[in-house]
């Protein structure tokens, strides 16, 4: 005890020294079960971020897989990644070990390489599929299936990467921006596709990220302890550790009891909301069935999914009730599509600039009595692809030259397909009927040649070719016919009439023909077939033009009175649905030289077509099938479907063009959507769907960019100012106060810098400045410190001279600390601090 010491203090001393001492050893006694501890939350943590990231992929693409098997692998993963994590490795030699287990993961993949190839086509196919749903869209799919194991096998692979990438910001070194750089962008990837991830799945996702911020929180307060309070920290850590469990128990408990007590209640609301809409649905369908022509009238109940004044081609007046999920068309054919069916409405051939008209009747049947046609002419134009199509398949030619004669073959026969269309609920004015079909006598032609008018009760069955063999026969025909039939002058005859009175641009949108011309250099004359030639091409050029610069949208902004509706959308809005499209496609295709008509009517996807018992496939047609496009006549073929509305061009097939080519079919699947071969998946694509996404990831970057400029613009603006305000003083500040100011920006440097000096009260200021930035000698360092003390104690006899002497030390001292930052800190000194 020393001199003078009380007993008390001693007794108390002595105290401390014994509970340090016992502290201690009771700490390092829990070391082992702390250890455990930590080891157990990051074990939960990985898992719940890791099974809960693929979780969220696997049902929000509606891919089936092995559960069991899933888990085991998933706590395989996370088990080998913790471990390796722990091991006594750093620098070359963790890397070393990640490049081994690479190397043994590859050969792994290698050995099981066509099960994960079939996996990943099948998880391919969940994402397109997503896809289209959510875009409205027909990405093709690969012709491949995946059992669940095979499935389970390939997100195997996926799970172990992912959970090292994770166990880096888990296990090795707690860092929560590692672990979001993981999530953000498969939680960004699977809402951009449509994905639909199941509510456990953002659970356990939820759950992990949280643990793991709680776990770097408390690593960084562990840091900052560690020096100052190393005994305090050791005192606290049982209790810690033991409060951490207890709330962990009490979160998974009670979240437990949320999952198990919600999701039911949420179920069950989601069931009564779809039962309701079925309710709504069946009400509207009795109630269009008793009010069949109603649409017809002022009120304008169209099931029409692009609007209901488009039934009758008026373009501007699409206001009116709209009906969701209402059915309108059943569609049974006796074999299984291979492309789109187009099912034509309403035909329009004069534009007036706010509707579509039908042609003039009286003018037709005056041109068409001079084709050789008997009986109805309107039924024997409808039917002339249909006709020449079935003699050019069963025609057979006696003799050679001028001599050889025509004969239909003794086994005569018809590769047509047998189309039957039911109306449910679609507009009665009108009788739906698909390209390339034959039409009986009691079909009433409206227009001359343009739509079918429709029937009290429409249950017709039509017999047809489907759109692409029948262009494929008749391109064959044109090229090897050694004689012409009575049937191909008609056609003749009507292909010059069709371009004669379908090929007319009114005045305020001749601009198009020059544009075109410019663009395509391909009209050299005004003769029809100079323009079939190159029919390709101009296809291409109009589908681009529109796809490429304007936006479908199904709410378009309306048409301002008395504005030209194709000339506001090609100028003004740019934006707008199938109706917008398919008109504006129609112009274009006249400016370049083909004769073209608008149509709205219902396009059913081949993958809609479901197989029945009797052999047949039926697809049911609802209001959002209705659709508008545009169709051009081809000399020696007949009218073609140009489909011009971003997101449903991928629903036209090859056989739109003039390919020429010929393919062999493959049997196509029953599976809805796989109707592609999968050599032919790169070809089959089209833009639509990319386009739209890259339009809104596009828009993002454009708004984060703009924020961005703002930001940037303003931060220069405000660096400006300060820095002036700085140099030059504020306006009615005296000098001492200025200096001040300038001191503190120089105090403040250095503590950005992390190279700080002592106060300039004290003697060590001038030492401790020439010291650290050498660019001041103590001479100045020390008359810079009698400056700012005259300032701040006795600002009497300050000259401008002694606060440019001030501000000349900054300015040194701003250009010292600039050279030794990195790029980075000197732009956040810069625009943040306004530094320099």
């Amino acid at each position: 005890m020393k001199k003078g010491q009380e007993p008390e203090q001693l007794d108390k001393e002595a105290v401390g020294r014994i509970t340090c001492r016992m502290l201690q050893e009771e700490g390092h006694s829990g070391m082992p079960l702390q250890k455990l501890w930590r080891l157990a939350g990051m074990l939960i943590c990985l898992l719940c971020i890791t099974g809960g990231l693929c979780s969220a992929f696997l049902s929000g693409f509606g891919i089936p897989y092995s559960a069991p098997v899933f888990g085991m692998l998933l706590v395989v993963s996370v088990l080998f990644w913790i471990g390796f994590s722990r091991l006594p490795l750093e620098g070359v030699y963790r890397l070393l070990a990640i490049l081994g287990t690479l190397i043994g993961v590859s050969l792994l993949l290698l050995l099981l390489q066509r099960d994960v190839i079939a996996g990943y086509m099948s998880a391919v196919n969940g994402v397109r599929t997503r896809l289209n749903e959510a875009y409205d869209g027909t990405l093709a799919l690969y012709q491949a299936s995946a059992s669940a194991m095979q499935m389970t096998v390939f997100f195997g692979f996926i799970l172990f990467l992912l959970a090292g990438l994770l166990s880096a910001g888990i296990c090795y070194r707690t860092n929560p921006a590692v672990v979001l750089a993981g999530e953000f962008p498969v939680l960004a990837g699977i809402g951009i596709a449509g994905g639909i991830p199941s509510f456990f799945s953002f659970f356990l996702i939820l759950l992990g990220t949280l643990g793991m911020l709680s776990a770097a929180a408390v690593s960084r307060a562990d840091q900052r302890d560690q020096d100052s309070a190393r005994q305090a920290r050791q005192m606290t850590e049982q209790m810690k550790s033991s409060v951490n469990v207890w709330l962990l128990l009490q979160a998974v408990v009670l979240s437990l009891l949320a999952f198990v007590l919600v999701r039911p209640l949420t179920n069950t609301l989601l069931q009564a909301q779809e039962a309701g809409m079925k309710t709504q649905n069946g009400v509207l369908q009795a109630v269009w069935q008793l009010l069949p022509a109603v649409s017809g009238g002022r009120l304008k109940l169209s099931v029409e999914g692009v609007g209901g004044g488009v039934s009758d081609g008026t373009l501007t007046d699409q206001d009116g009730f709209y009906f969701g999920k209402v059915q309108a068309l059943k569609v049974t054919v006796s074999e299984k599509p291979s492309e789109t069916v187009y099912l034509k409405g309403f035909i329009g051939t004069d534009y007036t600039g706010t509707a579509f008209e039908e042609a003039d009747g009286e003018s037709f049947v005056q041109a068409a009595s001079l084709w050789k046609l008997d009986g109805n002419v309107s039924l024997g134009v409808e039917n002339l692809p249909f006709l020449r199509t079935y003699y050019a398949e069963n025609v057979v030619f006696t003799g050679e030259g001028d001599d050889a004669k025509p004969e239909l073959s003794a086994n005569a026969a018809s590769s047509a397909v047998t189309l039957q269309v039911e109306n449910l609920a679609a507009n009665p004015n009108y009788t739906y009927v698909p390209y390339g079909a034959f039409l009986n006598d009691y079909y009433q032609v409206l227009g001359g040649d343009g739509a079918l008018a429709g029937q009290s009760v429409q249950q017709d069955i039509f017999s047809c070719y489907p759109r692409k063999q029948l262009e494929e026969v008749l391109e064959d025909w044109n090229e090897t016919k050694q004689q012409e039939s009575t049937l191909d002058q008609a056609e003749s005859a009507y292909a010059a009439y069709v371009q004669a009175h379908c090929s007319s641009l009114p005045e305020n949108l001749s601009y198009l023909q020059e544009k075109f011309d410019l663009e395509l250099e391909t009209k050299e004359s005004a003769d029809p077939k100079e323009a079939e030639k190159n029919w390709e091409k101009i296809k291409t050029a109009v589908v681009s033009e529109l796809a490429g610069n304007y936006e479908f949208v199904r709410e378009p902004e309306a048409v301002p009175e008395g504005k030209d509706f194709v000339e506001w959308f090609l100028k003004e809005s740019k934006e707008g649905n199938s109706v917008h499209f398919a008109a504006a496609a129609t112009m274009l295709l006249r400016a370049c030289g083909m004769p073209a008509r608008y149509v709205v009517g219902y396009a059913a996807p081949a993958s809609l077509f479901q197989g029945q018992e009797d052999g047949s496939y039926q697809a049911v047609l609802e209001d959002d099938n209705a659709h508008a496009w545009a169709e051009v006549y081809r000399e020696g073929i007949g009218w073609t479907v140009v489909e011009a509305t971003p997101g449903f061009a991928a629903l036209v097939t090859e056989s739109d063009g003039a390919s020429g080519q010929k393919e062999k079919e493959a049997d196509s699947p029953d599976t809805p959507g796989e109707v592609f071969d999968q050599e032919d998946t790169p070809e089959a694509e089209t833009p639509g769907i990319g386009n739209r996404i890259f339009r809104v990831v596009k828009k993002a970057l454009a708004t984060v960019a703009l924020l961005i400029t703002v930001c940037g613009i303003a931060a220069v603006i405000r660096r400006h100012i300060l820095c002036k305000r700085r140099r030059r003083g504020r306006k009615g500040e005296a000098l001492g106060e200025q200096i001040q100011r300038i001191y503190r920006s120089f105090a403040a440097l250095q503590k950005f810098n992390k190279k700080s000096v002592c106060s300039c009260q004290e003697e060590r200021f001038a030492k401790q400045l020439g010291k650290k930035y050498p660019v001041f000698s103590e001479k100045t360092a020390q008359k810079l410190a009698n400056i700012v003390l005259k300032a701040c104690y006795s600002d009497q006899g300050l000259t401008k001279k002694e606060c440019q002497f001030v501000l000349d030390c900054y300015e040194k001292l701003a250009e010292a600390v600039s050279k030794e930052l990195s790029p980075t800190k000197r732009l956040v000194g810069s625009l943040i601090f306004c530094f320099w």
